[in-house]
């Protein structure tokens, strides 16, 4: 058995680890749960505005992350079209691969150097657009494990931005000596601490699968750069990380926008990518998280 240039197994290996990630709950963790503590509205109705002005900050943070989240719905549902096809261009590579090597074949047999060299060399051009393929499929995969990471932080996030409007609400009735029966602002306190906790661990398998992603469209983008020049042209399959990054609709890119043989960089403030500071660049100051904000990095 040939031994697969180093490379190649890179990327093999490449998936495989985004399996066991993935396999070990990383992406594909639960939606988590609604909240089981409200502060009914009623008790703090008759407070005007200048009372409540904690409450509509955490109205519009939370407002922003419901936002974050479609952003993120949208762009997993992209990334499941865009897998596909580099799951079919993978597996178009496989027969022009073997026909290659039946005509390097046959070449050898009529030793006819000059049809051999041209046969030698088409194989290698077949092979370079495999591993191309091979390259781009793994890539896809990882990027959209990334993306589904990102979308359940969002899912978690809106959560915590929600729970932070339920802790507001009881800590102006606390300010204003409401006390409904049963009333404990702990309890608020500790459902919003929860939260922000979820939402950080969210976010830490988000930055982790990423990295992973860009590792794999590095080794892509060299793989692509090495097919397009066997074949003289630019294969301009489109590249979705980067806009995704940037906050940009990824369905854009679908056009092929991004040339694949290019590298690709991004700028910009993202709307919805955790490892970004998403939260920060979104959201207005939150009223009184009882642990710090895990989406508000300085950038």
């Amino acid at each position: 058995m040939k031994r697969l240039p180093a490379i190649l197994s890179s990327l093999l290996l490449s998936g495989l680890l985004a399996t066991a990630v993935t396999g070990c709950g990383g992406a594909q963790d639960g939606p988590p749960g609604p909240l089981s503590t409200h502060f009914q509205d009623s008790y703090i109705a008759q407070l005007g505005p200048d009372k409540q002005a904690a409450v509509l900050e955490a109205q519009n943070a939370y407002n922003a992350a419901k936002m974050e989240k479609s952003k993120a719905d949208a762009d997993l549902s992209e990334t499941q079209l865009q897998l596909d096809l580099a799951v079919n261009e993978e597996k178009k590579s496989a027969p022009s691969l073997d026909s290659a090597k039946k005509a390097k074949a046959a070449a050898e047999k009529t030793a006819d150097q000059t049809r051999i060299a041209a046969a030698t060399k088409d194989v290698a051009t077949a092979e370079s657009v495999a591993k191309g393929a091979a390259g781009r499929r793994i890539y896809m995969t990882d990027f959209r494990n990334w993306v589904k990471a990102v979308q359940r932080y969002t899912d978690h996030n809106q959560f915590w931005r929600e729970s932070q409007i339920e802790l507001a609400k009881a800590k102006v009735a606390q300010s204003n000596n409401i006390a409904p029966k049963g009333f404990a602002v702990a309890q608020y306190e500790a459902q919003e601490a929860a939260r922000a906790k979820a939402t950080g661990a969210a976010k830490t398998k988000a930055e982790a699968l990423k990295n992973k992603a860009k590792a794999s469209r590095e080794a892509w983008l060299k793989l692509q750069a090495e097919a397009d020049k066997a074949t003289g042209t630019p294969a301009n399959f489109p590249d979705p990380m980067p806009k995704v990054e940037a906050g940009i609709d990824m369905t854009k890119a679908a056009t092929g926008v991004n040339n694949a043989g290019a590298q690709t960089t991004s700028s910009g403030a993202n709307v919805q990518d955790p490892t970004m500071g998403a939260g920060s660049m979104t959201t207005p100051t939150t009223p009184a998280p009882t642990t710090p904000a895990p989406t508000t990095q300085p950038q």
